[in-house]
Order: structure tokens, then C-alpha cells, then sequence
């Protein structure tokens, strides 16, 4: 009978492993490639203490109908026939939802900034100024009491390009807005809790 020449794969230590390092590198390396998945995008103005960039395709900035609640940072996206419905006059106001991606992190989310045309309330015109600076720089946008308007800063010491969708077209536009605007944030009828409200009826 002949004696095998090598110990058996499942005779061997566990330590010899370290005999071979060219293949144990080789191994080591990872085959499994990890995607963040988006479960949130926010619908928000940036924080005073972070950078941004928004997408310079603006196919990728999208128009919309929608109420701000008065105390909080809340928005109502509102659909089709209750813009013009009596009870939401003179609270819809037209924004510029700007896909946005936040530094450090890399967040996305949308900054609703006002449409207005030629606006005469100088922090908005402010506010669209740096929406289209931060299409190619990095901005940082923060209020300031003395001046009553947005300060401005732009910084060359982020190095890195903003991280989009790898596969962001159109389709994948509408599903970033389904997550920033989940059902009962979308008014599209005169029973939506929010506009019940307004009409001072209970649930």
C-alpha cells in the first residue's frame, strides 16, 4: 500500500495556513461588495455646521407644490387639484427640491428652495444664490442675527467629489422622492389629516 506523500487537507494544523502567503493574501481580499440602502431622504434645509453639494444635472432638481407647517421643518407635498383648493390659499408656495449630498458622511437628502422668481426677500434670493454655487463647490450656509440674512462659505479643503446613486436616472429620482415623501406626507385630498385640521375637524 502506498503512503500518501502529503498530510491530508483535514489532518493538517490549523496554523499552517501562514505556509502559504501569497495565497492567504489573495484570499483575504473581499468578495463581497456592500451597498448603503436608503430607508430616509429628508426634506430640509443643511445644518449651519456641515458642507453641501447639490446635483449639477438639474434634471435632477425637481418642482413642487408644497406647505411648510409654521412650527417645525415640516413639508406637505401637495398633488393635483387641493393646490388650488380653498382651504390650503395662500399657504402652497412653489420650491426647487435639489437632490443634495451632505459632507462629512455623504447623506442625501432634498433642500426645498424657494422658486420664487426675482424674490424681494433677500435671504431667499440668498438661499437660490447658493443652491447654484453648491452645483460646483462645496457650500455652508448660516444665519446671521446682524446681517438678518444667510452667510455664505465656500471651502476648497474637501477634496472628494459628492457621492450620488450609481445608477440615478429618472426612475431612481422617483424613488428617493417616495422616501421623502412617504403617503401621509402627500395631500391629494380635502380628508388628509393636515387639511382636516385646518378645517377645524376631528378625527
Amino acid at each position: 500500500m502506498n503512503t500518501p506523500d502529503a498530510t491530508p487537507e483535514t489532518l493538517r494544523p490549523a496554523n499552517s495556513i501562514f505556509e502559504d502567503i501569497p495565497k492567504l493574501r489573495k484570499e483575504a481580499q473581499p468578495k463581497i461588495i456592500l451597498k448603503s440602502v436608503s430607508t430616509n431622504i429628508p426634506v430640509a434645509k443643511p445644518r449651519a455646521d456641515v458642507f453641501f453639494r447639490v446635483h449639477s444635472n438639474l434634471d435632477f432638481a425637481f418642482e413642487a407644490t408644497m406647505v411648510k407647517v409654521s412650527d417645525g421643518n415640516d413639508y406637505y407635498y401637495v398633488h393635483g387639484g387641493m393646490q388650488s383648493h380653498e382651504t390650503l390659499f395662500g399657504r402652497t408656495r412653489q420650491f426647487t427640491l435639489f437632490l443634495t449630498s451632505i459632507w462629512p458622511g455623504g447623506a442625501l437628502m432634498f433642500w426645498p428652495v424657494s422658486a420664487e422668481a426675482n424674490p424681494r426677500f433677500q435671504p431667499t434670493r440668498t438661499a437660490q444664490i447658493a443652491a447654484q454655487l453648491a452645483r460646483r463647490e462645496w457650500v455652508q450656509l448660516s444665519w446671521d442675527d446682524g446681517l438678518r440674512n444667510y452667510r455664505v462659505v465656500t471651502t476648497d479643503g474637501i477634496k472628494t467629489e459628492p457621492t450620488w446613486p450609481h445608477d440615478l436616472d429618472l426612475a431612481k429620482l422617483g424613488e428617493l422622492l417616495k422616501l421623502a415623501f412617504p403617503s401621509d406626507r402627500i395631500i391629494d385630498n380635502e380628508n388628509h389629516p393636515y387639511v382636516r385640521q385646518l378645517r377645524g375637524l376631528a378625527d
